[in-house]
């Protein structure tokens, strides 16, 4: 069942997987430093430098995104408050020169063409795709995906900084509300890409 975010829409479940991503409110609670939020600790720490780089990251809903994102995915959080599986390398959010917020996701691929003799992706105990560790001719195809995240009504930044409570549910609700346009917007691609490696 899902609940409502700041602004009444429906969020993600936490521990709940939207395809390829996971949020784990789960693990962010109960590893907490502060037993409020591991998340909520790193974005303490970055916000300060960040807001001295760049003022409007509290007043531009795409800016807060693309900074709420950012701290919740690795590598700045190991593990990541969301994190992705396979054929999912990296996915990053930023605004463009446009002022328009952008998604670009990496996804490992087999090559375009068969080549004979050359090793490619291998898989782990667990099943997901890594690198060879012992070919001395390897070919590993990446695609990239880039989308544009229009007309997603994003939660407004925080309006108190200071207070550690109200910076955790706006940052968490912005990134429900990113994972699940995400999912929307690129899963039916990327489960073809899946089964491309």
């Amino acid at each position: 069942m899902s609940r409502p975010c700041l602004d009444g829409r429906p969020a993600l479940e936490a521990n709940d997987r939207t395809s390829y991503l996971t949020i784990d409110d789960e693990y962010d609670t109960v590893h907490a430093s502060d037993g409020l939020s591991r998340f909520g600790a790193y974005l303490a720490l970055r916000l300060p430098a960040v807001l001295s780089a760049d003022a409007e990251v509290i007043e531009d809903p795409q800016r807060w995104a693309a900074f709420a994102w950012a701290t919740a995915a690795p590598p700045v959080m190991s593990p990541g408050y969301v994190e992705w599986a396979d054929p999912v390398e990296d996915v990053r959010i930023d605004w463009d020169e446009y002022g328009s917020l952008v998604a670009e996701i990496v996804a490992r691929t087999g090559p375009p063409v068969r080549f004979t003799g050359w090793a490619g992706w291998d898989r782990d105990w667990r099943g997901h795709l890594i690198e060879p560790c012992c070919a001395k001719r390897v070919v590993l195809g990446r695609t990239l995906l880039r989308v544009q995240l229009e007309d997603i009504p994003l939660p407004l930044p925080p309006r108190d900084t200071s207070s550690r409570q109200e910076l955790v549910v706006v940052a968490k609700a912005t990134v429900r509300v990113l994972a699940a346009a995400l999912h929307d917007l690129t899963g039916a691609a990327l489960a073809e890409l899946g089964g491309m490696a």
